[in-house]
């Protein structure tokens, strides 16, 4: 993805309108004007709801009158199903999910944050990022050889946050490309071997 907007997935009976189903009931004008600024503001918005045929068509225009752009209705945009490998889910992805009876969550965590980041600026960028981060780790560590003993302090300073930056990267590229643990743990094994060092080795489970 070239452009990064927020995706909003929201509900409609009880969110957008009174619940009144299989009716529509009034508009719930808070939601819909906060619905609009978010709009305003570069949001793209899927109309998420149970209702299904005449019911979501009605909905559909429904949220037309009350000037609700629909990006899509009850089916994820066409960027993210390409992210997903071409065909459509049954779960909607969005950023933020707007229901009458949604439970908030704790934030996100690492992993989800960092796949976000690579949905939202897309693959190819973010290999372009693991090269630079990684350049820039070079050219610190290259620094570090030349400081003095009034600089070094300051160049391992520099190190310490080049490897964070390289690390998040890598930690994207694991999502990426998939887990490497058990070709570490061969490269580890043969490191061992050539120093002979008495490395622990986890015993399979009988």
């Amino acid at each position: 993805m070239s452009e990064h907007r927020k995706i909003i997935a929201v509900d409609f009976d009880g969110t957008l309108a009174e619940n009144r189903f299989p009716d529509i009931g009034e508009p719930i004008i808070e939601t819909i004007k906060a619905l609009k600024h978010e709009q305003a503001k570069g949001a793209r918005v899927i109309l998420w709801t149970c209702r299904r045929d005449t019911q979501v068509q009605e909905a559909a225009e429904w949220c037309a009158k009350q000037g609700i752009k629909l990006d899509a209705v009850n089916k994820n945009l066409p960027e993210m199903v390409e992210f997903f490998g071409g065909e459509d889910t049954r779960k909607i992805f969005a950023n933020e999910y707007w229901d009458d009876r949604a439970v908030t969550m704790p934030p996100p965590d690492r992993d989800e944050l960092l796949t976000y980041a690579i949905m939202a600026y897309g693959e190819q960028a973010q290999y372009d990022m693991m090269v630079e981060e990684a350049s820039e780790l070079i050219q610190a560590m290259m620094k570090l050889r030349r400081s003095s003993a009034a600089t070094k302090e300051k160049a391992k300073e520099s190190i310490r946050e080049e490897i964070a930056d390289v690390q998040i990267m890598l930690d994207q590229m694991h999502i990426i490309f998939g887990d490497t643990k058990e070709i570490e743990t061969e490269k580890l094994d043969r490191l061992a071997d050539r120093l002979n060092f008495p490395l622990k080795r986890e015993e399979n489970p009988q």
